[in-house]
């Protein structure tokens, strides 16, 4: 370019200065998902932080950057209990410590917990009970809880990991158990239902029943409130009940509110939120409540509990099995966000799971290859 046509060049530019939107104190926009700012790094931190204090985001920000940066020994620590320092060091990159990228775009979250369940589980495999949410920690959640897959290898992965455990491997969930043994067909563990509500503490023995049936004015005034609906659905758990909102993830507040007014007619339950649903138990039963009958029978007697779950509802559980000196993890999902739960995702849970039983019974699993 000829110097004249520089020099010209420069005097548009200090011209048209002033009229761009930062000069007039536009306030920036974020960074799109999958898309990159034109700005140097150290600009585009700062808009993105300018931005977030504009949203109200500063502080989820500052928390979730110190996460990552303590990061996997932060919820080491969490997952075993205080005042416990890890045998390894941990590594971290300068990206996953960008709080914008967790906050916009949840794809580029630190590496799993996996190495920390190897570490605290999978070096001393035999002194553990087991005890295993289901929908959203060992599979994937459904619009319908009727629609969910059943990966193919997940019922000899339990029955695998139930043996090699002595039988102490346990299915802690909120559907009923007879669900669960449909689905798991013909396995059948032993497993607490409808939080805690049922229980079957040994593979293949009957099902106690804990609570009594829900009342039926109890449903019809569930049914009522909500009012004829092809986007929330009203499940019948015979002892409990569940609203599903998933199709309309919206509705969570007007739903709540609906629902606390029902069940305070109705002192003997309780309502608990969860991941695009709303249930109805009984008060006094709840997954930390089975793990304690668990505990003091058969196979799980003197081990120490194992807990994984990802919702509001294994809440009880995670805190008695840190109360009782074991260990929990959490799956990240709607209730426990990404930079702040221990797996990424039910694939993730499934081949920890694996890694046990391969260090419970590497024979028969090297014989099977």
């Amino acid at each position: 370019m000829a110097p004249a046509s520089r020099t010209r060049s420069r005097q548009l530019r200090r011209q048209r200065g002033p009229q761009h939107p930062r000069a007039r104190g536009v306030e920036p926009t974020p960074p799109q998902d999958g898309h990159r700012c034109a700005a140097p790094h150290g600009l585009r931190a700062a808009l993105r932080r300018r931005w977030e204090r504009a949203q109200g985001l500063d502080r989820v920000a500052e928390e979730c950057r110190t996460r990552q940066q303590h990061g996997r020994a932060h919820r080491w620590r969490a997952a075993v209990g205080a005042g416990v320092r890890p045998a390894f060091r941990f590594r971290s990159s300068r990206r996953a410590h960008d709080p914008a990228r967790v906050i916009l775009k949840t794809s580029d979250r630190k590496p799993s917990m996996s190495r920390a369940f190897d570490e605290v589980v999978v070096a001393d495999p035999r002194k553990w009970a087991v005890f295993l949410d289901i929908d959203g920690t060992l599979i994937d959640v459904a619009p319908d809880p009727k629609s969910v897959r059943i990966p193919a290898e997940l019922p000899g992965l339990l029955a695998g990991l139930s043996a090699a455990l002595g039988g102490a491997l346990a299915l802690n969930t909120g559907r009923e158990i007879k669900t669960v043994d449909g689905m798991l067909r013909p396995l059948r563990l032993p497993a607490s239902g409808v939080h805690g509500s049922e229980l079957r503490l040994a593979a293949g023995d009957h099902v106690e029943i804990l609570a009594p049936r829900i009342p039926e004015g109890l449903t019809t005034a569930v049914r009522q409130a909500i009012g004829p609906s092809d986007t929330m659905l009203v499940e019948d758990k015979s002892v409990g009940l569940a609203v599903h909102y998933r199709k309309v993830p919206d509705a969570v507040e007007f739903l709540g509110t609906i629902l606390s007014d029902v069940v305070r007619e109705w002192p003997a339950y309780q309502l608990k939120g969860g991941r695009m649903i709303y249930e109805i138990i009984p008060r006094g039963f709840s997954k930390a409540t089975s793990i304690a009958k668990f505990l003091e029978s058969g196979p799980f007697h003197e081990r120490v509990p194992l807990v994984i779950g990802d919702d509001r509802g294994d809440e009880p559980a995670i805190a008695f099995a840190k109360s009782k000196g074991g260990a929990a993890f959490t799956v990240a999902g709607e209730y426990f966000p990404s930079c702040d739960a221990d797996f990424a995702s039910t694939i993730e849970v499934r081949s920890a799971l694996a890694r046990l039983l391969r260090a419970l019974a590497p024979a028969p699993l090297e014989k099977r290859a």
